[in-house]
């Protein structure tokens, strides 16, 4: 009898950690498949949280999501896809989700010595940016990958054994009501700009600044982004800035001549990163985006049973507790931390605003809810409203990139952080 001479063959490798939210309830034991996580730009993803940039990574098994024994949400976001999303009932925190029963973990809540240990590649509509010039392949080799196609299917076969289906093929492909007859802009230059979350529970409405949205109406101290928090004396923390620093004025910087245009067209609101701690743990992202806006130029809408009724006040006068958040309809309020609010949806999931007591008039909101449709197959009236314009061009915002806010809370996620702040600054939107 012949001895079996065939080598054992190698058992799967899992990285067994724990997946939490800011709050606390959440803490969800997982297994990861590999070293290996990807920063994806899907518009469906920056709708679903509200940020530009999602990270996440493949599961070794299925985790144990029952909302009878976690404190998840589920969203089914496609039915034919059988694409749900999970997220944390108190902060809103994006944990987890499966497609087709494949399933993933978005890292910002992962523990951060599995973070520092992972390999994150770009993926955006079937391609990929890596980080580094090589990409391990199944067999254990690095090969230099030089077109899209290429590192898409590399990374689809070392990294998620999947690939994530793109927004158009999403079954739900028409978000009713969230763009009307009336908004369909008749100018040449736009005087309003839309967002939503993806479910369209929360609706936004921008316009262009007006008096009210400089001093002494609006009022803010300096954004991390513009003096580090580290940095400043306690005492000019809170202290409101003698600059409307949330506006940038095109003419004055292109002329140079000090002198401000009345043309509404040419003032826009400032954007930027942040990636504090809090940030990262409630929008489910390594980094958050806000777009900092004058409440005399926002109005938010949100749905109250089948009706939108308008949100009265960027600072309820009940605030929420971090144990227990304020829900009305489908907009849910979290005390993030003393004096801070954040509100997000609750269908959804999606971190809408960050607000704080030492502001005045002034809101951050989720940079990833002004991105243009999330359906390819927009309809003429929404084509119409929405045109070319969104966050990621220069006819509404002006993003901030000589710094991200709160990098020095980065921690064991410096690296990622500072490769991602050199890219920002290099593709300089």
């Amino acid at each position: 009898m012949k001895a079996n001479t065939q080598p054992p063959q190698p058992q799967p490798v899992s990285y067994p950690t724990t997946a939490s939210c800011h709050c606390g309830r959440t803490r969800l034991p997982v297994a990861l498949a590999s070293q290996t996580a990807v920063f994806d730009l899907s518009p469906t993803w920056q709708k679903l949280t509200g940020t530009l940039i999602v990270f996440y990574t493949k599961l070794f098994e299925v985790p144990d999501v029952d909302p009878a024994r976690t404190a998840l949400s589920e969203y089914t976001v496609d039915d034919q896809q059988k694409f749900t999303a999970y997220f944390c009932k108190t902060c809103s925190a994006h944990i987890c989700f499966t497609i087709d029963e494949v399933w993933f973990v978005h890292t910002a809540g992962l523990e951060d010595e599995i973070v520092k240990n992972l390999t994150f590649q770009w993926v955006h509509s079937g391609s990929t940016m890596t980080t580094t010039a090589a990409i391990e392949t199944d067999d254990g080799e690095t090969t230099n990958q030089e077109t899209p196609s290429d590192r898409a299917k590399s990374l689809a076969e070392c990294v998620q054994g999947y690939v994530l289906p793109s927004a158009s093929t999403f079954g739900k492909q028409e978000r009713e009501g969230i763009v009307r007859e009336e908004d369909v802009k008749t100018e040449k230059e736009s005087t309003h700009l839309h967002g939503s979350c993806y479910c369209g529970s929360i609706r936004l409405r921008l316009t262009r600044p007006t008096a009210q949205s400089y001093p002494p109406y609006t009022l803010s101290p300096f954004p991390d982004f513009l003096r580090s928090f580290y940095e400043t004396p306690m005492e000019e923390l809170n202290k409101p800035a003698d600059t409307a620093w949330w506006i940038i004025d095109d003419s004055v910087n292109k002329t140079g001549n000090g002198e401000s245009n009345l043309e509404a067209s040419s003032r826009k609101f400032i954007a930027a990163f942040c990636s504090c701690t809090s940030c990262r743990k409630i929008a489910g992202s390594e980094l958050q985006q806000w777009a900092f806006l004058p409440e005399s130029c926002l109005s938010l809408k949100y749905k109250l049973g089948e009706d939108f009724v308008a949100w009265p006040d960027f600072w309820p006068e009940s605030p929420a507790t971090s144990s227990l958040p304020v829900i009305d309809g489908n907009m849910t309020i979290y005390e993030s931390s003393r004096n801070v609010i954040r509100g997000s949806c609750r269908m959804c999931g999606a971190s809408i605003f960050w607000n704080g007591r030492m502001r005045q008039n002034l809101v951050d909101v989720s940079a990833g809810l002004f991105v243009e449709s999330h359906v390819q197959n927009r309809s003429s009236i929404q084509k119409q409203c929405s045109g070319d314009e969104g966050i990621l061009d220069d006819k509404w915002f002006k993003w901030s990139i000589d710094r991200l806010s709160f990098v020095e809370d980065a921690k064991c996620r410096i690296e990622l952080v500072k490769h991602l702040e050199e890219i920002w600054k290099t593709a300089a939107i």
